[in-house]
């Protein structure tokens, strides 16, 4: 059991209470590494078609590496993506852009 008083943690832990608990955990490496890419950076990210709906054609970033299936008949030859985070971590398909 903790005495009434102030405690110091590490600078990179953050402390929590809860349910009269103190929980102390190391906190997330929030910045980017020199090595650390991202949606952004790769040549498949762009503004692209994300989906159909009855009066308009939805826009949106996109990764040309991941094609939706289209199943509505009238729509058949679109060419539809899902949609990809500015921030979003890369996947197995990633190519650097050239800056």
């Amino acid at each position: 059991m903790l005495q009434e008083g102030e405690y110091t943690i590490a600078d990179d832990c953050r402390a929590i209470v809860s349910n009269g608990k103190v929980m102390v955990f190391k906190r997330k490496q929030r910045t980017l590494k020199e090595t650390d890419f991202r949606c952004r950076d790769c040549v498949h990210y762009h503004k692209g078609q994300t989906s159909i709906n009855q009066a308009s054609y939805n826009f949106g970033y996109i990764c040309d590496m991941k094609p939706k299936e289209v199943r509505n008949t009238k729509f058949i030859n679109q060419k539809l993506y899902y949609s990809a985070l500015k921030y979003g971590k890369i996947c197995e398909n990633f190519e650097r852009k050239e800056d």
